[in-house]
């Protein structure tokens, strides 16, 4: 799985991928010998210039989404400078990494596996991140965990499952429970530069990593007189287990004001039933005028 590799171990195997598939664009074409490597790597046969080759690539945009990508796959930590939501930032990220992973993949030559299982991670949580159900195969990869385990935990009831396609998807709120008691996992963390608001948020893992955020930096304990810690825990992971009856008692502990809270919450975890509402109100207040 991608935990048992190391991001330094994957640096390496994009270094000699990469030099490869330079090297096939020099033959392909018929350019002069080294002409493109010559002018990115030096000269990458070389011992002693490898080092330096690889410090140059480690500075490439391509590297630098990959990376970020196992960050986010295999560590959660979505790195969003210049984004304002979840989203975005992970569509661009996953997107790119499997673009980039496909331009250095030849007939002759091709990148770790383990690149495809990262992909495929981290496809899985953006899945998570934004309200969508998961692929079981997925989940695994998420939770490091053998198919075998998610199957026995869909019979036993700990997951809700449908068969798309023929393909085994998990709901998306009893996925994101599950995971919250799995060592491995660790939820998404969104760093960016760009701070949102609550009245913006528009997925679960949004709203659990802006109250996340939002204790740490009030240096608050992970727990309250009302709410217990694995109650805290679950909400900042992107799950809500609660009665909205314990909305009042969240602002409280969070500082933020309850209407905003109780809105994002209706929003993202009952859109179905915040619709209703709304329409029902619409209705009303038709019928009155």
């Amino acid at each position: 799985m991608a935990t048992k590799i190391s991001k330094d171990e994957l640096f390496n195997d994009f270094y000699s991928t990469t030099v490869e598939v330079v090297a096939l664009i020099e033959s392909t074409f018929g350019l002069p010998d080294r002409h493109i490597s010559g002018l990115i790597f030096e000269n990458p046969t070389d011992d002693k210039k490898q080092s330096n080759a690889k410090e140059v690539l480690e500075t490439s945009d391509a590297w630098k989404t990959l990376s970020h990508l196992y960050d986010y796959a295999v560590d959660g930590v979505l790195h969003g400078n210049g984004y304002s939501d979840i989203e975005d930032a992970a569509t661009d990220l996953v997107i790119g990494g499997a673009e980039i992973i496909s331009l250095i993949t030849t007939e002759n030559m091709e990148p770790d596996q383990q690149w495809d299982t990262i992909i495929s991670m981290g496809d899985g949580r953006f899945a998570l991140d934004t309200g969508s159900d998961i692929e079981i195969v997925k989940l695994a990869l998420l939770a490091d965990v053998d198919i075998r385990t998610v199957r026995n935990a869909v019979s036993a009831g700990e997951l809700k499952a449908e068969k798309v396609n023929n393909i085994v998807h998990i709901s998306n709120q009893s996925a994101i429970s599950w995971l919250g008691n799995r060592r491995a996992f660790k939820p998404t963390r969104f760093i960016s530069s760009v701070k949102p608001e609550l009245k913006t948020i528009k997925s679960p893992a949004e709203l659990g990593a802006f109250l996340r955020a939002r204790r740490e930096s009030l240096a608050l304990a992970q727990n309250s007189a009302d709410i217990d810690a694995f109650d805290i825990k679950h909400l900042e992971s992107g799950a809500f287990k609660l009665p909205l009856s314990t909305v009042r008692s969240l602002a409280d502990f969070y500082q933020i004001p309850e209407d905003e809270l109780l809105s994002t919450i209706m929003k993202v975890f009952f859109p179905e039933q915040l619709r209703l509402i709304l329409d029902a109100n619409q209705s009303l207040s038709e019928s009155n005028s």
